[in-house]
């Protein structure tokens, strides 16, 4: 993961001021007891750091990897919206309306 990343699931999930705090003062028992920002420093993925801090302060799952919004649609959802209307429903470009 990088960093950047890092900082925008911290900030997505947290915000940016609570979040900085988080990573400045919570020591974290999955980093063997140093905060967040000491493990980035020594080195540590990440990745490793997020994970420790969603265990600590108990994001669900469903959170874990940021806002839905933030990831970038699938290509199967970019083809469905940029189909035109005719074709998603089948028909000749009519109203549908049977006429």
């Amino acid at each position: 993961m990088r960093v950047s990343d890092f900082w925008r699931l911290v900030d997505d999930e947290f915000g940016p001021g609570y979040g900085r705090t988080l990573i400045d003062d919570q020591v974290l028992i999955g980093l063997r007891h140093r905060t967040g920002a000491q493990a980035l420093a020594a080195g540590d993925d990440p990745r490793d750091v997020w994970v420790a801090l969603c265990d600590e302060m108990d994001v669900p799952a469903e959170r874990r990897w940021g806002r839905d919004d933030a990831v970038p649609p699938t290509p199967a959802a970019t083809a469905a919206v940029s189909r035109p209307r005719s074709a998603r429903r089948g028909g000749s470009g009519g109203s549908g309306r049977g006429r």
